[in-house]
Formats: structure tokens, C-alpha cells, sequence
């Protein structure tokens, strides 16, 4: 014979499981906000995780070596025809490098020359190989 349940275990039963739930809302939330956390603190961006963001960043990668790669051509031009190092980017603009080819197109920071060597670098986290 199947026993009815009082008034009494209904209000229990139903107060139990307001109670865990509450519970397992709290466990979510500490979860969440840890996982914020090692965010915020874990220092540089992460890389795009998304296909659109992973182009983008690709693209201003790319750019950033076409630059670097240009800047090169025009100082091997200028010590061929000048027969001397350009002393500064600046004067690679009658080459066709314009100021902003001289800066990074992801941070914005300008190139890095060294005018005894020629040698042209990004100082870009993740660029310095270019």
C-alpha cells in the first residue's frame, strides 16, 4: 500500500531542494569568478580563439612583416645607390616607406633601426623574430 506524504515531508522535501540548489548555483559562481580571476592575472592576452579573431591577428602579423620585410629592401637600396646606411627610417621616404611602415601595426610602437648594421627589428611580443 503506497503512504501519502504528510504536509510536513512535502515542505522538507521541497525545502531540501531549494537548499541544493542554492548550493549548486554557489559552487557555478565560485567556479566562474575563479576562472575570471586566472584570467585578469595570467598577464598577456591570450591568443583569438575564434576563427574571425585568429584572421585579424594574422592579418596584422602579416602586415607587420611586410613592413619590416619593405623597410630592409629600401635600406639595401639606399646602401647601393647611396653607398651609405640611411641614418634613420625617416629617410627611406623617398623610397616609398611612409611613417606608418615604421611603426608596428599591432602595437603601435616604432621599428627598432640601427644605422651602424642596417639591421630593422619589431620589439612587438611575438614579433621580434620578423
Amino acid at each position: 500500500m503506497s503512504r501519502l506524504r504528510t504536509n510536513a515531508e512535502s515542505g522538507y522535501i521541497g525545502y531540501l531542494a531549494m537548499v541544493l540548489a542554492a548550493a549548486i548555483v554557489l559552487v557555478v559562481a565560485a567556479f566562474l569568478w575563479g576562472q575570471k580571476e586566472r584570467r585578469t592575472t595570467a598577464g598577456p592576452e591570450p591568443q583569438p580563439q575564434t576563427v574571425p579573431g585568429q584572421a585579424i591577428q594574422k592579418g596584422h602579423d602579416v602586415e607587420c612583416m611586410n613592413n619590416l620585410r619593405s623597410i630592409r629592401q629600401a635600406i639595401e637600396m639606399s646602401k647601393i645607390t647611396d653607398e651609405r646606411l640611411p641614418s634613420n627610417l625617416q629617410e627611406l621616404s623617398s623610397a616609398g616607406i611612409t611613417a606608418d611602415m615604421t611603426r608596428c601595426p599591432v602595437s603601435g610602437q616604432p621599428y627598432r633601426y640601427d644605422p651602424a648594421s642596417g639591421n630593422v627589428w619589431c620589439t612587438t611580443p611575438g614579433h621580434q623574430n620578423y
